[in-house]
């Protein structure tokens, strides 16, 4: 009976940290993206970037296509645009698959996993070990005699900021939300017609909606196996993986050959692809712009010196979220090697 009991005690302190954690990264995620604004035209060094204009939107598609659209666009109604899309994100990470409050009140009576069918619960645990793991491939690549450095620097905080914030809508659409929804078009399609279902012509416009944008809901419409039914293991295919690990090599090497940074780059963005891709399968298009989000313009707001000279109030919150990133990041890669472990040896 002890047994039990002592398991029944870590799965609640468990439960409890997580609960923890999620609330207050959710915090700081809704803080942060209307803080962005505020910084951004209320101070006078943002103000000023927020006047000026950009003649060329890049466009990035299938993660091998890229060319420039001659514009005349301000960048400060850019930037609200862009706003307004992270803010929806956040709205449906908060929604989606399952609601985050449902997730909360229901988390007494259910299996730790099932937490995690929110992405906003999940979403401070992934950003954690993928910050952790970056960390780590960068210093062991330094150590080697491989530095991970950029080339190309922007002189002017707010115009890298508004870059920054740019850089996610334009990359996830161009290596993520392109290639990999095609195939998952392709691919549910396949499975519509192979598995013999019936849909209206309405439906069948509302199955490639949902392929793009929520693939394991598209996935179910046509009786395929999905990550919420089967997990990760059994609900991704080998063709999507394919796909993840495909897009995050294009991804890598683009922003080695722009350019920008040296050739250590690759590595570390390779792997934030592989998550970024898997998140986009398990959860919809809206998770990996959140991942990329958290490492452009979250971190910007919270971290950058720019941003925490104007409100200083920050420095206790992003001196809290830091440590607890890195403490659960590490924790994080400890549980996965563990379980990873057990499961080779079968215990």
């Amino acid at each position: 009976m002890i047994e039990p009991e002592r398991k029944r005690s870590v799965e609640e302190l468990l439960t409890v940290t997580i609960i923890i954690i999620a609330c207050f990264f959710a915090f700081t995620y809704f803080l942060t993206v209307v803080l962005g604004p505020a910084i951004f035209f209320f101070t006078q060094e943002g103000a000023a970037t927020s006047v000026m204009y950009m003649y060329r939107l890049p466009v990035w598609l299938f993660a091998i296509i890229s060319f420039y659209v001659p514009v005349m666009l301000p960048v400060g109604a850019v930037f609200l645009f862009l706003v307004g899309v992270f803010f929806l994100c956040l709205l449906a990470a908060w929604e989606f698959r399952e609601s985050f409050h449902n997730v909360i009140r229901k988390v007494s009576s259910r299996p730790i996993r099932e937490m995690f069918n929110n992405f906003l619960v999940a979403m401070p645990i992934i950003t954690s070990m993928l910050l952790v793991a970056v960390v780590l491939i960068i210093s062991l690549q330094s150590f080697v005699g491989l530095p991970t450095e950029r080339l190309v620097t922007e002189p002017f905080p707010f115009r890298e900021f508004f870059g920054l914030s740019l850089a996610v809508v334009i990359e996830e659409i161009g290596f993520r939300i392109s290639p990999i929804g095609l195939f998952l078009i392709i691919y549910v399609f396949d499975a519509y017609v192979q598995n013999k279902i019936v849909l209206s012509r309405k439906d069948r416009l509302k199955l490639l909606f949902t392929a793009l944008v929520y693939p394991d809901r598209a996935k179910k419409t046509v009786n395929m196996r999905t990550v919420g039914d089967c997990g990760i293991r059994s609900g991704i295919s080998r063709g999507e993986w394919v796909m993840i690990f495909l897009t995050a090599f294009a991804w890598g090497l683009v922003h080695f050959l722009s350019g920008s940074w040296t050739v250590g780059k690759i590595t570390s963005v390779f792997v934030d692809g592989l998550f970024f891709g898997l998140v986009y399968i398990a959860y919809g298009a809206y998770a990996p712009i959140l991942l990329h989000w958290f490492f452009n313009y979250y971190s910007w707001v919270l971290f950058d010196e720019s941003a925490t000279i104007y409100y200083p109030y920050l420095l206790p919150i992003s001196s809290l979220a830091v440590q607890m990133m890195f403490v659960v990041g590490i924790v994080g890669w400890i549980a996965f090697a563990i379980i990873g472990v057990k499961k080779l040896l079968n215990i």
